[in-house]
């Protein structure tokens, strides 16, 4: 498998590269925004390993950028830059993973594994080009979700990938870790409460009135459910 890693510290590169390729990983390196979308061109990577202070721009607007124009390739932000919000932003701008340098190396290669084996899963197994739950139809491709047989919604890779992950469990009570781990990345800290975060942004956009969802369903003390169609009371506005 291909791993892209764009980093500007030598040091930090060479040591990835490292680890990597003793794990069996071939690894291609840029240093800036601009070396990358060259390697880009020429070849498409099985995940992208993006750091957020690059000298050419920003991190997170590039793997935004990425995710609109691929957002079938993974990545994982690897930085110094250590605040929640920091994380979330880059959740919010499509990453699977966060990891904050400096970092075990034992961690960095079982998140790494971990979130290739997430990507092959959803590929493979959860999403498909097109879920439809009673009438709700979304297109994971264009990441557009049709509402009510007419209104369409823009969604964000990463709440994408969280209502597809309900949406294909449709009346399965899911936990929040669980979703944090099929949809958004392995096992770091605060992944419930950004779980939580994307289940207000979701309910906003496809809830006629969120406080009161009748789509994403709230199961105090377990975690999320998509209603099954029955169970959606129509509502008209």
């Amino acid at each position: 498998m291909n791993i892209l890693v764009v980093d500007d510290e030598p040091l930090s590169r060479k040591m990835l590269s490292v680890l990597l390729e003793g794990e069996g990983f071939v690894i291609n390196m840029a240093e800036s925004i601009r070396a990358a979308r060259t390697a880009l061109i020429y070849d498409t990577p099985n995940l992208i390993i993006l750091d957020v202070s690059l000298p050419d721009g920003d991190g997170f607007t590039f793997c935004r950028q990425i995710m609109e124009e691929e957002s079938h390739i993974p990545i994982i932000l690897l930085t110094s830059r250590d605040t929640l919000q920091d994380k979330l932003t880059g959740f919010k701008f499509g990453a699977d993973d966060y990891i904050v340098k400096p970092y075990e190396f034992n961690e960095l290669i079982e998140r790494v594994k971990a979130v290739l084996r997430r990507s092959s899963y959803m590929q493979h197994h959860l999403v498909q080009d097109h879920i439809k739950v009673g009438d709700l139809e979304l297109n994971v491709g264009e990441l557009k979700l049709k509402i009510r047989g007419k209104q369409v919604i823009q969604l964000t890779p990463t709440e994408m990938k969280i209502l597809s992950c309900l949406m294909s469990n449709v009346g399965l009570v899911l936990k929040r870790s669980r979703i944090a781990e099929i949809a958004l990345g392995y096992d770091y800290g605060g992944a419930s409460n950004v779980v939580d975060v994307y289940i207000r942004r979701l309910r906003k956009k496809l809830e006629i009135d969120p406080a009161r969802p009748q789509y994403i369903e709230t199961v105090i003390g377990s975690g999320y459910r998509m209603c099954k169609p029955a169970e959606v009371k129509q509502v008209t506005i």
